[in-house]
């Protein structure tokens, strides 16, 4: 009867709690005419209230005088603000703010900036400040928030004004963005402008379908989206759950689409919501390629195929948009570092292995996660610190994050966005601000040990083979070729990743059920690591026996290794959320699944 009565308490009290929760009444102020981002934000901030709260929220464009009020906006765009007018703070370009004032006597916030990108950052800091975090997938919210209150606020974040922070897009794999259609790279942009990206790169290529150019006479009817062959994903597919009965891995927006001009009108379609999805958060849009020459028909093409866009600038090929000029054409990068004094380099201390890739004015490219071309986790925090402490001795004005794939790389978007006013930011810091309110106490520190465990991985690749894990045809088949043993580093990374899938898998168990999508992800993702390196030493295995006429071997490693391939696979399939994950998986079974497939049947057939 005692714990009945308990438990009854305890019921009646969370419902009482829910109950007081769902009472309270706000008010969110934006401008009638304010622009369309300033009305997005108080449309997000009242979403966010009535998520962590259940609270009652009205947006309103002037306040009834009855209930606490939210302003977002500044006196120049919210005319409710004119009573604030006085106390508004000098800003910078990049400057927001989010400060608690009274109104008519009640308690009131202002949630603002001097132009529509900032007031959106302010919006996502005050959501921060609540305990929501913003990922690369979506947002998470928290599992304690602090008491709703309108006092106590008084943040004044000013990122340094030439501050530049993009993130790359584009590709030539299939498990680039290149692979996302349009509602996907919508829904990824948005998310970097809650973490205050400001800068969007799309990387192009000559042979992609997103203009059509004629060179020397010769008209351009040939187009493909990446360097693959068709990626077949029916029939015996490791993975295969992640395609939901797709015959064909491809961009969704390119299906069906064999004809050119169909190609070409994709293509467009992509390139142009792209471009607009991103003016619309208030950031620049600029096209490179570093990968491929292009003649010079091609700099103008895009210009005008799309003239809305910011930039196009030249990558470290000097022939790709050669020394053009124009109202939307930079200089190319070789000039822009030489004009700063700089130079192409890498930054070789065992430390900071980001390579800095060249330079846009002055804004370096970070590589986030090993070679662009790799499939393994390789995110490596401390270099990724050591690298924006180097920034200033380039004498950058900022950076823009570079990977083919954005999997793992979460917590390396929120640290760039933190550290951007913060640049003492540790990055145990980063990772318990981020982890805690959304999972609970501790997690952050299995994350934290996993990602060190992940980028001892990545340091031993660098050092040992940084083509290791590139994505290319004879990927695995030049393991089976090899008549030399397997190195010992192979053994070290693959402890480094069962390591640190163990840990994460510890993380999981101890975050909250809505955290961890986040937690699982990264669980799954070190074992598609821990997996794949079970597969690259069974190969090698299985050739050496090869050699050596043991066929029991030859067979017995064969099959090792198919099956440890089948669990890298559907490691990733079971959490496979964007086209990285797939296309992934997709490559893999073309050049290893299948591949080894082929040769165990060999074996068997002899």
């Amino acid at each position: 009867m005692r714990t009945f009565r308990h438990l009854l308490l305890i019921g009646l009290a969370l419902c009482f709690a829910s109950f007081a929760a769902a009472e309270q009444k706000i008010e969110v102020i934006v401008g009638e005419l304010a622009p369309p981002l300033e009305q997005q934000a108080a449309e997000e901030v009242a979403a966010g209230l009535r998520r962590i709260y259940q609270a009652d929220v009205s947006v309103l464009p002037k306040p009834t005088g009855k209930l606490p009020v939210i302003f977002v906006g500044s006196p120049a765009t919210n005319k409710s603000l004119e009573f604030f007018v006085k106390s508004w703070p000098k800003l910078n370009a990049q400057g927001h703010l989010v400060k608690s004032t009274t109104f008519r006597e009640q308690p009131a916030l202002v949630i603002g900036g001097d132009n529509p990108r900032t007031t959106y950052w302010a919006a996502a800091e005050y959501l921060h400040a609540l305990g929501v975090r913003s990922l690369l997938y979506g947002d998470l919210d928290p599992i304690a928030p602090p008491e709703f209150s309108l006092a106590g606020f008084d943040l004044k974040l000013e990122p340094p004004q030439s501050s530049c922070r993009g993130w790359q897009l584009g590709g030539n794999s299939p498990f680039s963005s290149l692979s996302w259609g349009k509602s996907d790279l919508q829904q990824l942009i948005g998310q970097l402008a809650k973490l205050k990206f400001n800068k969007i790169i799309f990387d192009v290529h000559p042979n992609q379908p997103f203009v059509s150019v004629d060179v020397d006479g010769v008209h351009q009817t040939k187009a493909q989206l990446w360097d693959a062959p068709p990626l077949s994903v029916s029939g015996d597919t490791a993975g295969r759950a992640a395609f939901k009965g797709a015959k064909t891995f491809e961009n969704p927006d390119f299906t069906g689409k064999e004809k050119y001009e169909d190609q070409l009108a994709a293509g467009k379609a992509l390139l142009q919501t792209v471009i607009e999805t991103a003016h619309l958060y208030g950031m620049t849009v600029g096209l490179r390629s570093d990968r491929a020459p292009a003649p010079a028909e091609f700099a103008q093409a895009y210009q005008t195929a799309y003239p809305q866009l910011d930039q196009i600038y030249q990558g470290i090929d000097n022939r790709f948009f050669p020394r053009m000029r124009g109202p939307n054409i930079q200089q190319s990068e070789q000039e822009a570092l030489r004009d700063l004094g700089g130079s192409i380099r890498q930054l070789t201390d065992d430390a900071n292995k980001i390579t800095v890739v060249a330079s846009d004015k002055g804004a370096t490219f970070l590589r986030l996660n090993g070679d662009p071309g790799g499939i393994l986790p390789q995110f490596s925090p401390a270099s990724l610190a050591g690298a924006l402490q180097n920034l200033p001795h380039l004498r950058t004005v900022g950076f823009i994050a570079e990977s083919p794939a954005v999997g793992d790389l979460d917590f390396a978007a929120y640290f760039l966005s933190r550290q951007a006013s913060n640049e003492n930011l540790t990055l145990a810091e980063a990772c318990e601000q981020l982890l805690t309110p959304v999972c609970g106490e501790e997690v952050h520190t299995r994350v934290t040990t996993a990602m060190q465990l992940v980028e001892l991985a990545a340091l031993s690749i660098d050092l040992n083979d940084p083509q290791f894990a590139i994505v290319e045809p004879q990927m695995m088949l030049k393991q089976y070729q090899s008549a030399e043993p397997a190195p010992a580093w192979w053994g070290k990374v693959r402890e480094s990743y069962l390591n640190a899938m163990n840990e994460m898998y510890r993380a999981n168990t101890r975050a909250r059920e809505g955290s961890r999508s986040y937690t699982l992800h990264l669980a799954r993702r070190y074992e598609f690591g821990f997996e794949y390196m079970n597969c690259v030493q069974a190969v090698r295995a299985a050739g050496l026996a090869k050699k050596k006429g043991d066929k029991e071997m030859q067979i017995a490693e064969l099959e090792k290794a198919i099956d440890s391939i089948n669990g890298a696979c559907n490691a990733l399939a079971a959490v496979a959320r964007n086209n990285s994950d797939r296309g992934t998986i997709a490559v893999l079974n073309a050049y290893v699944y299948r591949p080894l497939v082929k040769e165990l049947e060999a074996a068997d057939a002899e």
